[in-house]
């Protein structure tokens, strides 16, 4: 399934979150970009925000991955753990944890939000 793929944007905050068809995920929050297949983060590596999607699970496993490569090359990720409901094909609820390692276990708390899709 691909209806996940496109860009998403929430109407009560400004944020927005691109979904491409590489796997690559872009969250845009207050005009200011993060992810893709290429980013430099803080002390100059480069980065890559990929995802994971599950739709054999209830809810859906929508998982954000930080990817950072390291002037050695070693490889650092970081999954940030998600779960998401299509309440149309252009509107999705999405819960994501951005500080443990925890998958969300439903929609009344954590950071939820209300994005729908604009392509």
């Amino acid at each position: 399934m691909d209806r996940h793929i496109g860009e998403w944007k929430s109407s009560s905050e400004n944020t927005e979150l691109i979904l491409d068809e590489s796997n690559h995920a872009t969250w845009v929050v207050d005009n200011r970009v993060t992810g893709g297949d290429e980013f430099i983060i803080k002390g100059g590596y480069k980065a890559e925000l990929k995802y994971k999607i599950d739709y054999t699970k209830n809810p859906i496993w929508l998982d954000i991955i930080k990817i950072v490569h390291g002037e050695d090359g070693q490889i650092d990720e970081r999954c940030f753990k998600g779960i998401v409901k299509f309440l149309t094909d252009k509107k999705i609820e999405y819960n994501i944890n951005i500080k443990t390692d925890i998958r969300p276990d439903g929609f009344d708390k954590g950071k939820i939000l209300i994005l729908d899709k604009q392509n």
